[in-house]
Parts: C-alpha cells; sequence; structure tokens
C-alpha cells in the first residue's frame, strides 16, 4: 500500500520483494519478479511464483523506481521502502533500519539507528553510498562516508551541498550490506521517516518558497517579504514581483535587484525590494509571479519547461533523480500587509485564485510537501 495512486503503466515487477527470517530477498530478480496488479488506487498487489513462500515473509520491500505516481507528479518515482509484514515482527537475522533523525547543527549528516547492534560499516564506496536519504520531491542522495557512533546507531555524512536544502530531507533508507552486524549478517534494504523533520522546517503549503507576510515601509519604499524557507539569491526574477493598487492597476517592479537575508541553517528568508516611495504609497498589495500548475513536467526545472518565477530553493550538482536535487520555484500569490486594504480587484487569469489577504492564503496551492507537510514536509517527498 502506497501513500498515494500509482500508476498501474509504470510497475517494475522486479523491484517488488520481501524478506524471509533468515533474510532472503525473494521476488526481487527478473526469473522470480511477482506479477503486479493495482487495486484501489494506491494498493499493489504481488503474486510471486510458488518457490516463493509468502507465509515465509517478515518485510515487505519496494525498491527505489519500483512504481511512480499516477498523476501530478509523474515522473517522481518512490523511494527504497521496507516495511514490516503485518501479523509477523517484521525482524529477520540481518540488521534493518529502525529509524533515522537529522543531526541537529550539523548540515549534512543523518544518524541512522538498527534494530541489531552494528558490528562494522563498510569500506566500500559504492556500499557506503547504500546510505540514502531522499526529499520531500522525491530526489535522492548518497551517503559520502559513514562512521559507526553507538551500539545500533551510525552517523553517515552526505556531500556539503546538502546544507543547502537540509530542510528538504523526510525520509531515510539503505541498501544490503551498507553494515554488518556483530553476528556477522550484512543489513537488508531497510527504510524510515527522518526524524525531527517528518514535517520538515518549512511550514508553508507548497514544495517552493511561500510567502508568510509582507510590509510595506512608505516612507522609504521597502517592502520586505517572509518567505517560509531559504531561497538562492543568484536567481531572483525582479520582473515577478508587482506592486498591485486597490483597483488591480499594476504599480509596477521593484526599481533595482531584490536583497536576501537569511541563515546559512533552515529557516525564513527576507526578501526586500525597492520601489519609488510615491508609488508603493499608491499599492496595497504585491503580486509575486510563480508557477500556477503544479502538474506534470511543466513545474520540472530539471525539464527546462517551468513558468516564469520569482524565487526558488536551492538546487544541488547531479543528476535529477539519482544523486542532487532540483530548486523548486514558488507558487504565484498575492499577498498584502496586515493593515492594508483587503479589497482589490485580481489581475489576469489565474491570479485570482491565489490571493493572499493579510498575510493569509483564501485558496490553499497543491501541496507538493508531504508527511503533513506542509510529502515530499510535511514539506515538501513525494
Amino acid at each position: 500500500m502506497f501513500d498515494r495512486p500509482v500508476s498501474p503503466a509504470k510497475l517494475t515487477p522486479n523491484e517488488f520483494g520481501f524478506y524471509d527470517a533468515l533474510g532472503k530477498l525473494h521476488g526481487s530478480t527478473f526469473t522470480t519478479a511477482p506479477t503486479l496488479v493495482v487495486i484501489n488506487g494506491n494498493d499493489v498487489r504481488a503474486t510471486f511464483i510458488s518457490a516463493d513462500d509468502v507465509t515465509t515473509a517478515r518485510r515487505a520491500v519496494v525498491e527505489r523506481e519500483g512504481a511512480y505516481n499516477a498523476s501530478g507528479f509523474a515522473d517522481t518515482p518512490n523511494p527504497d521502502t521496507s516495511v514490516p509484514i503485518p501479523g509477523t515482527s517484521g525482524k529477520t537475522t540481518h540488521p534493518s533500519l529502525m529509524s533515522a533523525s537529522l543531526v541537529p547543527g550539523n548540515g549534512s549528516a543523518i544518524d541512522y539507528t538498527f534494530d541489531q547492534p552494528v558490528g562494522t560499516v563498510s569500506t566500500d564506496p559504492d556500499l557506503i553510498e547504500g546510505f540514502r536519504a531522499f526529499t520531500s520531491n522525491g530526489s535522492k542522495i548518497q551517503a559520502t562516508s559513514a562512521t559507526v557512533i553507538g551500539s545500533n546507531t551510525v552517523r553517515a555524512t552526505f556531500d556539503s551541498s546538502t546544507t543547502n536544502f537540509y530542510e528538504e530531507l523526510v525520509y531515510a533508507a539503505t541498501d544490503e550490506d551498507a553494515v554488518t552486524g556483530q553476528n556477522g549478517n550484512g543489513n537488508i534494504v531497510g527504510s524510515a521517516p527522518i526524524g525531527g523533520n517528518v514535517g520538515a522546517f518549512a511550514t508553508g503549503f507548497t514544495h517552493g518558497p511561500d510567502a508568510r507576510s509582507v510590509t510595506f515601509d512608505n516612507a522609504t519604499g521597502t517592502v520586505v517579504i517572509d518567505l517560509d524557507q531559504r531561497v538562492d539569491p543568484a536567481v531572483i526574477d525582479t520582473a515577478q514581483f508587482h506592486l498591485i493598487s486597490s483597483d488591480g492597476t499594476d504599480l509596477g517592479n521593484p526599481t533595482s535587484a531584490p536583497t536576501v537575508n537569511q541563515s546559512s541553517t533552515p529557516g525564513d528568508a527576507f526578501v526586500t525590494l525597492q520601489y519609488a516611495p510615491t508609488t508603493l504609497q499608491q499599492g496595497v498589495a504585491l503580486q509575486i509571479n510563480g508557477t500556477y500548475n503544479p502538474f506534470g513536467t511543466t513545474n520540472s526545472l530539471a525539464a527546462g519547461t517551468v513558468q516564469p518565477h520569482a524565487v526558488q530553493t536551492f538546487g544541488a550538482p547531479g543528476t535529477e533523480g539519482l544523486n542532487g536535487f532540483a530548486p523548486a520555484p514558488n507558487a504565484v500569490q498575492i499577498i498584502a500587509p496586515a493593515a492594508a486594504a483587503s479589497a482589490f480587484r485580481a489581475v489576469g487569469s489565474h491570479v485570482h485564485t491565489y490571493v493572499v489577504i493579510h498575510g493569509h492564503k483564501t485558496k490553499k496551492h497543491h501541496s507538493k510537501k508531504h508527511h503533513n507537510k506542509k510529502h515530499h514536509s510535511t514539506k515538501k517527498h513525494h
């Protein structure tokens, strides 16, 4: 059972399998792959060959790209997933990942805790990469080093660029043989939500940066936008900010490039815009252009077809979906200062569905942030 509908046309049978009590993997090969049928949208029924006795199953496993979303971000696959079989202990004679948590104040490390004491961590770079983390939009990153720090716990460190999207990490997984238990057995595929970040640090409505509030300083012509997460200062489009009057007139863009004030750790970003004071005094709200269709590849920066947008999150080097993180653009919003007039005419054919008055959205934009996210975090995978 998945947390959202899956595409019947994009199932990969040899990514589905199960472990028995001795830690043997069944079904997950081309010759023994199960037959798959989608039932009730979110559920996939796997029928295994007779040699794979499902009564011996202890944990079900679906490795990455076993299934894809049925709609919306249809190019997003499942992360590596391992769950206990109902009615069993879910335990085998091999170590299995039980929990994972971000390391406070680090920005690029995650602690992985197993259900058995850990003897050693592999020194093979390919097996070290078996310590994985997934962002709320389904991107995967892989560890560059790992160290045993407790009886059952391994600390995995990721590329330093991870600090740019640390708040996006919502799910952890391990591939086989990343660690060896004290009984000499290598671990099985395991997965767990990342503790302390199930809801992520950002608290807006979409996967991209969301405006919480805006302030106008009529004396100086300064506009300050409070966004719910960090943005890439190098990718801000001044032309996507529009000051709006009470009758819906577009009073224009800022007169200079915006500036950003934010921390190097997860938290809000404050973007400052500059207008002529006489112009700002006529404005009652700020229109922030961004994406308005959250479905399909038109929202994918990796595909190069994303709509114009004002701001976006950081990205990271790597091939999207394998090792790296694609930046997420903001959704279109109109937001007014708390003291501004609350009635004004919407401009354009889409803007009115995203109006924000007194700092609160009147209609919530589609959220890609799962796990009560604000998914992918409860901000931001699937």
